[in-house]
């Protein structure tokens, strides 16, 4: 059965999207990945390598649409180690660039 995503907003990033699934709440990783003005298919292929540190997965959820859609997700508590890995000269966005350096 697929999961009703939450999206929420947040200071750092727009429109977040999380879930829970079997008890553990996930945070679908493309919007993050775009909004930070990174390369989706580059950072989709880091993410979803079987040997991958950041257990991530594609997850079935079903949009507002009512439409099922599978979503690549990462555990939330798994974030704060992924933005680590990320090389802020890849940011495209000043503003996003500059947040990332100062953090």
């Amino acid at each position: 059965m697929g999961q009703t995503p939450n999206v929420s907003n947040s200071a750092r990033f727009r429109l977040i999207v999380t879930f829970e699934a079997e008890g553990v709440r996930y945070v679908a990783m493309r919007r993050i990945v775009e909004n930070m003005g990174l390369d989706w298919s580059s950072q989709r292929v880091k993410l979803a390598e079987p040997a991958s540190k950041f257990n991530c997965g594609d997850i079935a959820t079903v949009g507002a649409d009512g439409k099922a859609r599978e979503m690549l997700a990462m555990p939330v508590e798994k974030l704060p180690l992924w933005l680590a890995s990320i090389n802020p000269n890849k940011i495209k966005s000043d503003d996003v660039r500059a947040k990332k350096i100062h953090e």
